[in-house]
């Protein structure tokens, strides 16, 4: 049980680390990437070797300002609409992203649009993270649930624009970080699709867990 709790924990971490990415840089990002101890995630120690390598500060502001901001075409345009809705900005996948939200009692700060690729890889991160929380209380029914809405969520939004937005990062960054970042997206969102329908992962790991959860408050009630 513990180390299906402990993989949970990573994907969820993993997740909240790349949407991370995709705010501006600044010291608390590279710092808390420079501190990733040794049970990071692959995707994550290649992110690593960027920070601790030649690029500073500067180069990486500017070239998030290239890929994701303008004040030109955008090389990357960061929101799920654009790809899903042939360059259609906030169109209706948009407002489906943002009803999936507010159905989790979630309001994204208008900082940035509801499809923007680090709101929805948070939204992957609170999701699994309810996925851990039932399991931890042995709640089949939430587990099915959260096991459900994080599969759906991939398959219909994030996992389907993934692919297009990250190979227009890569095509496009000047620097090996933003490389980096658009390859580890990629890679690991098609990964996390695959575990959830069971190829990487036995598919059964979140009944058998509640199942022993279950067994054991029985032996404690008797």
């Amino acid at each position: 049980m513990k180390g299906i709790l402990a993989r949970e924990r990573q994907r969820a971490d993993t997740y909240r680390i790349l949407a991370d990415c995709y705010y501006p840089p600044d010291e608390k990002l590279l710092s808390r990437l420079n501190d990733l101890g040794d049970e990071t995630a692959p995707l994550l120690s290649e992110l690593v070797k960027c920070v601790r390598g030649p690029e500073g500060l500067q180069a990486l502001t500017l070239d998030h300002t290239r890929l994701f901001v303008g004040p030109y075409a955008l090389l990357a345009p960061p929101y799920g609409s654009i790809y899903l809705e042939d360059g259609r900005f906030m169109g209706e996948s948009t407002a489906a992203v943002q009803e999936l939200y507010r159905q989790e009692g979630l309001k994204p700060i208008a900082k940035d649009a509801p499809d923007h690729v680090a709101v929805e890889l948070e939204f992957m991160h609170f999701l699994i993270l309810r996925l851990i929380d039932a399991m931890g209380s042995s709640d089949a029914e939430q587990m099915s649930r959260y096991r459900q809405k994080a599969r759906s969520f991939l398959r219909s939004h994030l996992g389907e624009w993934i692919p297009e937005f990250t190979e227009n990062v890569e095509k496009h960054a000047r620097t090996s970080f933003y490389r980096t970042l658009g390859q580890a997206t990629r890679v690991f969102v098609a990964e996390d699709m695959k575990s959830f329908d069971g190829t990487l992962h036995p598919p059964d790991d979140e009944t058998k867990l509640a199942s022993a959860g279950q067994g054991t408050m029985r032996k404690a009630s008797l």
